[in-house]
């Protein structure tokens, strides 16, 4: 196991937080809140204030990556921030307990594998600086802009389009109107290619007055709830350079369990803020990659009669493998740019001019067309 311990010359060695000294929640809502609105050194000087009071949490993350421990409360309760993180790594109907707790934390240093405990580190505060960037204290107002615009300025437009929106409010709206959607009070009209072409008002539209009485989420609550999902993406994302590594091929790949089919158990990805874990908007699949330790083996026998392609440009365009060779060349981009580029569901959205969760749907698919297409090429060839 490597040491967590930071070098006395890594900028976070001295950071101390005295118990006595720390803010309350209410104070570090606030801290947030002057950060979005400053600029310049003092917009600086907040954010370091920020991260030092975050150092102690983000110490908790790399005692339990190098060291490989659980978190726990008086009592041998699993700390509850731990718990919810580590629950996107549990398999199907598995329920988080000391031993599943272990079995994925004493596997989580395979994503940092090569890095000592200040790189580790680094990597947590970046994921960190990256949940502090999406903080926005006025969602709730502009959630209720959207809904005003909408009831006047575009009452009489039955289909609504996020262009319109955008000319009488100056926002960048898509965010609250797929917040909207999932609440109900919009359903969204898909065009022939099966992209979100507009909105329509559902039969609970408006939505109530309470609906917009809640404030701003708290700092701390939004930051952590976004940490746990950006550090789950950022491992998954690593763990998938090591599937993609040649000569070597996982075999829960093969077995269509890349991503767990089981229910949602993460932050939602486009800055709404929610109280409830059971009402968080992303649909966020648990990963079996860590949880019972993949099997990784080497398929040289495979690779002779398949051809296993490396995951490259030319092979985008062309592969005369039997188990790639039936996809399209989009379809064979979208598994590069997703396994050898490591670009995530939002970041693959915005190259193929659709929406994360329409990439997930058809990453989905995909594996699971592998999957079948690898089990009919072993049979034909013997294997």
């Amino acid at each position: 196991m490597r040491s967590y311990t930071l070098p006395p010359h890594h900028y976070a060695a001295s950071w101390k937080v005295d118990e006595e000294s720390r803010l309350s929640n209410a104070e570090i809502t606030e801290l947030g809140r002057r950060y979005v609105l400053a600029d310049g050194l003092e917009k600086e000087d907040l954010l370091l204030q920020l991260c030092r009071h975050f150092h102690p949490y983000l110490m908790k993350y790399l005692v339990m990556i190098c060291r490989g421990h659980v978190p726990v409360w008086k009592g041998g309760v699993i700390n509850s921030d731990a718990s919810a993180f580590l629950g996107y790594f549990l398999g199907k109907g598995q329920k988080l307990d000391m031993v599943s707790a272990r079995a994925i934390v004493t596997s989580l240093h395979l994503a940092f594998k090569g890095m000592d405990g200040a790189e580790v580190y680094d990597v947590l505060m970046a994921t960190f600086l990256e949940a502090v960037a999406k903080y926005d204290p006025a969602y709730t107002e502009k959630v209720k802009r959207v809904v005003e615009c909408i009831e006047h300025e575009l009452l009489s437009r039955k289909q609504i389009h996020s262009g319109e929106l955008r000319r009488h409010l100056d926002l960048d709206c898509d965010r609250y109107l797929r917040l909207l959607s999932r609440r109900g009070f919009l359903s969204a009209v898909k065009g022939k290619d099966g992209k979100i072409s507009g909105w329509v008002r559902t039969g609970i539209w408006p939505p109530p007055e309470e609906f917009f009485t809640s404030g701003a989420i708290g700092f701390a609550y939004y930051v952590q709830t976004w940490f746990r999902y950006y550090l789950q993406q950022w491992i998954e994302g690593r763990l998938s350079e090591l599937e993609a590594k040649d000569g070597v091929y996982n075999d829960t790949f093969l077995k269509g369990e890349l991503r767990d089919k089981a229910g949602s158990r993460a932050g939602n990805n486009d800055g709404s803020f929610l109280r409830e874990p059971k009402a968080l908007d992303e649909t966020v699949r648990p990963s079996n990659r860590i949880q019972g330790a993949p099997n990784f083996a080497d398929v040289e026998l495979y690779s002779r009669q398949m051809d296993l392609s490396r995951l490259n440009i030319e092979w985008v365009e062309k592969t005369e493998d039997p188990l790639f060779s039936e996809l399209s060349k989009n379809e064979r981009y979208l598994l590069y740019l997703h396994f050898n580029k490591g670009l995530k569901p939002k970041e693959l959205a915005s190259t193929f001019d659709t929406t994360p969760e329409e990439i997930k749907k058809d990453l989905d698919e995909l594996i699971e067309k592998i999957r079948s297409l690898a089990i009919l090429t072993i049979s034909d060839t013997g294997q």
